[in-house]
Order: structure tokens, then sequence, then C-alpha cells
């Protein structure tokens, strides 16, 4: 072992072991909650109240709430509710912000997009990104052409989308990252936050830190299916320890996070959080997600039959690497809607 480490001394200098690690984006978390603000939500009818999906199942009903919130998360809120002046969030930039919103349906996504052009103005370009206008291989490319438009123009831009543009997009410019859902997958939430998280320089040229990732709970009594949770509980989950705790402790310890209060954002207390972690039930979810079958269970045949596979070759083969046209599957799942 010692022979090793004297190798890896004088492989690698201090300084080399510095700045091999001198990109990486650091992610600050930022989970907002409405406080005394909720009253505001009784001004929609109650189908519409305490959850995004909910929120967003019909723009035009929603406008007012959706409006007052938009400007508060952009800073652009002129009222005088406490609640929604907490919510504007200046450390982070939202120079190139990405919005993941869970919208109902491509007619209440265009809506949402247009109600947020119309609330932050021209000095805003925001953009749609949804199957119909491109697809996972083109949309770098046009989110790229944006950041040079907005560059031109003297803009900010804010892209819009429900899962699309949350695999394989690498844009520095990306700033921040608004997650628009209260619960989903914990593996495309970690997708999501990886586009904030790409290192370069920033819309201003600054080269990139920090990555702002802004979760907001519009019911305080759901925070368990928050997706900053989520996220946090999934990375501790890839870290090579025995306990589950050590885990998330050394995920927090990579990571900054706050919520927002009367004077501004406060630092929450780690060990606290991790504890509330360790006791919540989006411990349970991940864990019932991760486990799949063909993890845990080391039988081709009876995983085969679990999944609805059948194999039409009298040599059993093994289930990576198949050829997909031997294969019948006896389940249907249905298309995920990528937009």
């Amino acid at each position: 072992m010692e022979t090793i480490l004297n190798k890896l001394k004088q492989k690698y200098t201090l300084e080399q072991s510095k700045k091999s690690v001198e990109d990486i984006v650091t992610p600050i978390f930022l989970k907002l909650c409405l406080y005394e603000a909720v009253s505001r939500f009784n001004t929609v009818p109650e189908e519409y109240r305490t959850d995004w999906t909910k929120l967003l199942m019909d723009v035009d009903k929603s406008r007012g709430v959706l409006t007052t919130l938009l400007q508060a998360l952009f800073g652009v809120y002129s009222g005088e509710m406490v609640g929604f002046l907490d919510l504007d969030v200046t450390m982070a930039p939202r120079l190139v912000t990405q919005i993941f919103a869970n919208t109902k349906d491509k007619i209440q996504q265009k809506k949402l997009v247009d109600l947020i052009q119309q609330v932050l103005g021209n000095s805003y370009i925001v953009k749609l990104v949804n199957s119909d206008e491109t697809s996972n291989r083109e949309v770098e490319a046009e989110v790229k052409n944006l950041v040079e438009r907005a560059k031109r123009e003297n803009k900010r831009l804010v892209i819009v989308s429900k899962e699309m543009g949350s695999r394989s997009l690498s844009v520095p410019e990306i700033d921040t990252e608004m997650l628009m859902y209260d619960r989903g997958s914990c593996f495309t939430t970690t997708q999501k936050v990886s586009r904030g998280l790409t290192p370069g320089k920033l819309l201003d040229g600054q080269t990139k830190k920090f990555g702002y990732i802004i979760s907001l709970s519009l019911d305080p009594n759901r925070e368990d299916y928050n997706p900053i949770d989520e996220y946090i509980i999934h990375e501790a989950e890839k870290v090579e320890v025995d306990d589950l705790n050590d885990g998330i402790h050394r995920v927090l310890r990579s990571v900054q996070l706050f919520t927002n209060g009367p004077h501004g954002e406060i630092e929450l207390e780690k060990d606290q959080y991790a504890e509330k972690l360790l006791n919540s039930s989006s411990l349970i979810r991940i864990g019932a997600e991760s486990s799949k079958v063909d993890n845990i269970i080391d039988d081709t045949d009876l995983v085969n039959k679990l999944l609805g596979i059948e194999i039409s070759k009298t040599e059993k083969e093994k289930l990576f690497g198949i050829d997909s046209d031997t294969i019948v599957r006896s389940d249907k799942p249905e298309k995920i809607k990528e937009y």
C-alpha cells in the first residue's frame, strides 16, 4: 500500500490534483416554501390547489397564482406579501434558467410558456422545448443558438420543458434549474439536476462555480415528496459505504442547501436534514424504485417470466445482448411522453 501511495505521489502533485477538480460545479439546492403565501391559493378552485400537477392542469384558471409565483421566482414581484417576496432567490443568477414543469399536456405547456413570456417581458427570451419542436439530438444545438442570441440581444433566457432536455444537454450557461413538480422518478430528477452542473462559462463570461437548483413545495405538509430530497437519497445510494446514513452525509458535504426565510436565504443544518431524510417516505419510495426484479434475482428464466418476456430460441441466452427479433413481450408498457 505504501508503495502504491508513493507512486501516486510521484505521478500527481498537489497542484495537479487540485487542478483536476477545479472545474467541478458545486450544486446549491434551494428548497423554497410558501409559508404564509399559501393563503394565496384560496383564490383558485379546490381542484387546482396545493401541488404542481393540479396547479398546471389548467393554466388559464390558475393564471393569477402562477403569475404571482413567477414574478416572485424571477424577482419582479412588486406586491407586499412577505411570503412571495421571500421567493426572490437573489443568490441564483437566473441568466439562463431551465424550467421543468409538470404540465398536463402540450396545450397547457404552450399556455405556460406564453404566460412566462408575458410576466417577464421583452428582457427575456422564453423558449419551449418539446418533441414537436426538436429531438434530443438537436436540442443542445438549439439551446446553444438561443444562448448566443441572448448574448447578442443582451437578454436573459428561459427554457421550458417537461422531460425533453433532461438528457444529453451539456450547456454550461444554464445556471439555474427550477423544478415545478412535486414528485417523480428519482432517476429523471437526477438527470434534470445534472443539466445545471455542466462546467464552463456563464452567459456573462464568468467561470461557472455553482449550479442552482430551485424546488418549490406548494404544500408545506408534502416536504417528503420534494425532488431535492429524492435526489440526495438517490446519490447517497451510489456511495460505496455500508451505511446509508454515511452516504447521505458524504453527499451533503459536497452540496449547499438553503431554504427561504424572512430576511433572505437560510442555510439548512445538515445533520438535522440527514436525520429527516432517513425517516422520510422518500427513502421508502426510492428503495422500492431501485429494487427491480432483474437486479435482485439471479435466475434468467424467472426474471423473463416476471417481466413478461419469452425467449423463442431453444438455446437459453442471457438478457444482455439478446437479439430483439427473437423475443416476444407479453406486456406492452405505454410509451413515455417526452415533452
